[in-house]
């Protein structure tokens, strides 16, 4: 029994080996950056969202048909949020300025692709589309509201991944979130109470840089990768 069990145990660190020299084929990403103060125009002037720590995670699939040896290209499926403040704001009704809270979340869709010659550094850019979720609240003269809306919203990013191992690595990136101009850009807060405001004129443009964990899934790589 002690035979076969130092057995299996060595048929499984070899086949452990084996998965981690095929390379991952696809990769779960967990990350956290800073997104700067960003001004734009909505209803009754111009408001600035204050810059705010952001988060989120992402699942990201190798195209291994697409792939090459020095090129990898990953479908991405992305989350990611923040919360901060908008200010000042003049509520149409108000006696006095108001700051409205504002938590803005991203779901997007889209392709990487990564360059390199080797799997360890690589640089990559990519660009995903998606839906934005706005979720706004206020005090109003001491009447609080709320409301929720949800927008079309493009991402764009650039970094670099380092792979301290076959399967653990860091990704740094900077970025590009924008809800795009007459479909979405604002909120509306007031005594008649709060909604989206929606602007053919206005656009929200959210810049970002951050970095996280990325932990690979087994797979074949490329013929010929490193």
């Amino acid at each position: 029994m002690k035979k076969i069990q130092l057995t299996a145990v060595a048929v499984l660190l070899l086949a452990a080996s084996t998965f981690a020299q095929q390379g991952p084929k696809a990769y779960i990403n967990g990350f956290g950056g800073y997104t700067f103060d960003e001004s734009f125009w909505g209803y009754y002037g111009e408001w600035k969202y204050k810059g705010n720590a952001h988060y989120g995670g992402s699942a990201e699939y190798v195209l291994q048909g697409a792939s090459t040896r020095y090129n990898e290209r990953t479908i991405e499926l992305l989350y990611q949020g923040m919360s901060s403040d908008l200010v000042p704001y003049f509520a149409p009704g108000a006696n006095k300025p108001v700051n409205a809270n504002l938590t803005v979340s991203y779901l997007t869709l889209g392709a990487n692709n990564y360059i390199g010659k080797s799997r360890k550094v690589m640089g990559f850019g990519g660009i995903a589309m998606g839906a934005a979720f706005f979720n706004g609240s206020a005090t109003v003269n001491s009447q609080e509201y709320s409301d929720s809306e949800t927008k079309f919203a493009i991402n764009l990013k650039g970094g670099g991944r380092f792979m301290f191992s076959d399967n653990v690595g860091l990704k740094l990136y900077a970025q590009l979130n924008t809800v795009v101009g007459g479909v979405g850009g604002g909120f509306y807060f007031g005594t008649g109470g709060i909604s989206t405001g929606v602007s053919t004129y206005s656009s929200m443009v959210q810049f970002g840089l951050g970095g996280g964990l990325t932990i690979g899934l087994g797979g074949s790589k490329p013929s010929g990768s490193n």
